[in-house]
């Protein structure tokens, strides 16, 4: 898996999740601009995001593994 750090402004950002046929995680800033993957290998169907701003992590389900993941 590709990680990204998460700094403590991580509610500075939009975070979403693309299920097609390159699955990952981005996040990017309020104004559309900085578009970042937080997570794009080893992922198959992040279907739902958390993000524990007090923690600076970023939770997600992915619904082919069953599994739960976190990045920090």
């Amino acid at each position: 898996m590709i990680y990204y750090n998460i700094s403590s402004t991580i509610a500075r950002y939009l975070l979403w999740s693309d299920v097609g046929a390159y699955p990952k995680i981005v996040k990017m800033n309020l104004d559309g601009s900085d578009t970042t993957t937080l997570v794009s290998n080893g992922i198959k169907a992040p279907v739902t995001i958390f993000a524990d701003i007090s923690a600076n992590k970023v939770y997600w389900a992915d619904a082919t593994t069953g599994g739960i993941y976190s990045i920090e």
